[in-house]
């Protein structure tokens, strides 16, 4: 198994059973509209900041609140989109697709400075930090420090598409990583432990309307 923000997440906040169909089992997800939404945001941020294009294409009218970000994005630095990256179980640097790929993410946007590096998560959904460890920005984070050696510090950050505003910056160094990875291997080694045990348990919530476990007992969407 490959591990991921996603399965981290679904596992530890949503339910261990759902994270076990559809990463083990493969069960299929049907994609809803607001996932097909959130695709076509990230296709437009993508195309604006024009890495794959001679000519980077504007904004669409109801993004137009994000060209201020993607103006200074486009001059901080050398930026990438969809960076694909992962670690293998030492956690040191591997490809994305590499049979040792461990943990994996793809950063909507990299920013490459010098020394420091800055990284945007686009968000389609609703500002749910409050209270909350930024794990995913944290893993993102790790990535960078872990695939460039040169750099000395992330700062990462979540960036809301429907209002255009920016969530809290998180900033760490390199002499940080060691402790980002004492906060992630835990949660992945529970979900290893899960799974060497069999042990998937169910945890109903709000969200049983919409999950595509369609056999488990508390599913409501059916």
């Amino acid at each position: 198994m490959i591990f991921s923000y996603t399965l981290i997440d679904t596992f530890h906040n949503v339910c261990p059973r759902q994270a076990h169909e559809r990463w083990w089992l493969k069960i299929p997800v049907p994609e809803t509209a607001e996932m097909l939404e959130g695709k076509k945001v990230h296709k437009h941020l993508e195309n604006r900041l024009g890495l794959r294009r001679a000519t980077p294409l504007p904004l669409p009218p109801e993004l137009e609140s994000l060209e201020p970000i993607c103006a200074a994005l486009a001059v901080r630095g050398s930026v990438e989109t969809e960076l694909k990256t992962a670690v293998d179980r030492e956690l040191g640097h591997t490809g994305f697709f590499d049979r040792d790929a461990y943990i994996r993410g793809v950063l909507d946007v990299l920013v490459r400075g010098d020394r420091n590096a800055f990284v945007v998560d686009w968000k389609t959904g609703k500002n749910r930090e409050a209270g909350k460890e930024p794990l995913q920005l944290m893993l993102s984070a790790a990535y960078v420090l872990t695939e460039l050696p040169h750099m000395e510090q992330v700062t990462a950050v979540n960036v809301y598409t429907k209002t255009g505003q920016m969530g809290t910056a998180h900033s760490w160094t390199r002499a940080e990583l060691p402790g980002i990875w004492r906060t992630i291997l835990p949660l992945v080694q529970e979900i290893e432990q899960a799974e060497a045990e069999r042990k998937w348990p169910e945890t109903p919530s709000g969200l049983c309307g919409w999950c595509p476990v369609l056999k488990c007992q508390h599913n409501r969407s059916r």
